[in-house]
Order: structure tokens, then sequence, then C-alpha cells
């Protein structure tokens, strides 16, 4: 067992290597006091078994979920395209304007990227000789970036963590839970929770009004249920559309992709992120472009209000 205590690692600790095993966890004494609980949303795990993937509060929570990017300067630059979504003020007559939105797409020369996928690295609260721990599942040593990200993610939580052998550790067989999603109460007052939530949302990540109307699109449209995505799914909201048999999954950052899934909530809950979103399981992906109202029209039907 060893100690890993810095502010971050840019390379694999050479004491890990020396342990001389082939796959290590991360754990932490599980503190109920720690004031990081619950700003990563750490605090939903509340019995051995549950899982949750922290929210985005740092570099190295941002790289766990969003991945990281590789811009290569040696190489030359190329063209690039992108939509975003345009506020204008445009003349409505007698010398008068409103603001308006629409998307356009915006071409510039860039360097060439590679794209590193995201880790989405877990953490689990687990009982071990009967002490509560936080930290990982096993993990391969020959796995660098996934390594990495885990001891990164682990010391900008917690200031330092353990490096175990697993093979070593006793962990009782336990119900995996994940509690990445939280129901909110049925009804119209659905709104004025979602609202609350999104704009905490919204203040993190800088985001305009027009994330709100999206989403109040949804919840209008007939939907009888709506669920949260807490921890590093806070940026997620679910519509369940029973008699379609059709979960809506939004994104509360701007320009993301509205995901259509038709399997039963329950089993999607199940799920970690990257089995979710780039697991390929979605009936539809629908970008955020100037067609993007009019595809959720024909995707809701009569459902639209």
């Amino acid at each position: 067992m060893h100690i890993i205590q810095k502010k971050r690692v840019r390379v694999i600790p050479r004491s890990i290597i020396n342990m001389g095993v082939d796959k290590v966890r991360l754990i932490v004494p599980f503190d109920p006091e720690f004031e990081g609980l619950k700003k990563y949303h750490l605090n939903e795990l509340t019995q051995a078994g549950d899982r949750i993937l922290p929210s985005v509060r740092g570099v190295a929570t941002k790289r766990n979920i969003e991945g990281r990017v590789i811009i290569h300067k040696d190489l030359e630059k190329e063209p690039r395209s992108w939509s975003v979504l345009w506020l204008r003020n445009q003349f409505c007559g007698r010398g008068e304007t409103r603001q308006v939105e629409d998307y356009v797409t915006r071409t510039q020369m860039c360097f060439p990227r590679t794209i590193i996928p995201a880790e989405g690295i877990e953490l689990i609260l687990s009982k071990e000789n009967d002490e509560l721990r936080i930290g990982t599942d096993s993990i391969d040593v020959s796995d660098e970036e996934r390594l990495l990200v885990s001891i990164n993610v682990m010391l900008e939580i917690f200031g330092s963590c353990w490096v175990i052998d697993p093979s070593k550790a006793a962990r009782p067989l336990v119900e995996i839970r994940r509690v990445n999603w939280r129901m909110l109460p049925p009804g119209q007052q659905n709104w004025e929770d979602l609202e609350k939530h999104v704009r905490g949302v919204m203040k993190r990540r800088k985001t305009g009004d027009s994330v709100l109307r999206n989403l109040e699109r949804f919840q209008k449209a007939g939907c009888d249920q709506v669920v949260v995505g807490q921890g590093g799914f806070e940026d997620y909201v679910g519509f369940i559309y029973t008699k379609k048999k059709m979960v809506v999954l939004e994104s509360v950052k701007p320009n993301n992709a509205t995901y259509i899934f038709g399997q039963d909530w329950e089993a999607l809950t199940k799920l970690s992120k990257g089995e979710l979103i780039d697991g390929n399981l979605h009936q539809d992906r629908l970008i955020h472009n100037k067609h993007w109202v009019s595809d959720i029209d024909k995707l809701l039907g009569e459902y639209v209000a």
C-alpha cells in the first residue's frame, strides 16, 4: 500500500510501478464531514455498493468527463466548421429592434486535433473490514491514460489517496447501485424544481436562457416524468414519455446533441456515462442546428404544446 500526496501527477508514480502488480485501486477513508462530498455530489453515496460519476469542479474532473484534445501545431491548419447559437438584434419596424436567436455555421482554419475520449471514472462507496471507503474500481497499470485520470481525480477531490493491490483487499459482494440520477416529483411542479436545478448548472457553465427554453419545450410536451443528472451527469435532463416508450436526454450545455432512447428508464439508470452517451445505445441523435426545432416537433408529434 502506498500513498500519493500531490496536487496532480503527469506520469505514473514510480511507487506504483515498483509494486509489481497488474492492477491497482485508489481509495480514501470515508469521512462524512468532508466538505468535498457535497461539492462533487459524493454525498449521494449512502450505502456500500453505491457509485457515482463526480461532478466537474476542476481540471481533473473535467478531463474525466469531457476527455481532452491534443492540438497538432506541427501540422498545417485545416478548415473546421461548427454550429453556434447566435443572439442578434433585428429591426422590426418603426425604429424598434428585438433580439432573435438563430443557429449559424462558423468556419475557421485550425490546427488538426486528436480527441482523447473521456474515461468516465466512477467513485464507489465500499465497506472493507468494517470500514467505509471511497475509491475506484480496479485499474490496469498498463492503461496509463485511465490510471493518470483516476489518480488526478482523487487528488483533486481528496488531496491524497492510497494505492492498494486489489487482490489483497477483501471486498464483500454487494449490489451495485448507480446514483447518477434523481427523479423529480410528478406533476406541473416539475418545472419549478427543474428550473432551480438547471439555473445552478447554468451559472457554473455560463450558459444562456435558450437552454431553459429548450427544456421547457420538452417539459410541456406531455412528458410523464422528469429526471435530473447528479454528479458528472448534472449537465443532463431526461424526459420520459410513457406512451411513446421514449426517453429524451437533453444537455444543459449549449450545442450538445439531444439523445433519444427507446429503452425503459430503469435500464438506462444502470449504465455508465460511457455506455449511455458513447455506447451507441440511442435510437437517434439530434444536433442543435437550424433544423433542431423542426426535428423535435416531428419527434414529439401530438405531444408538442
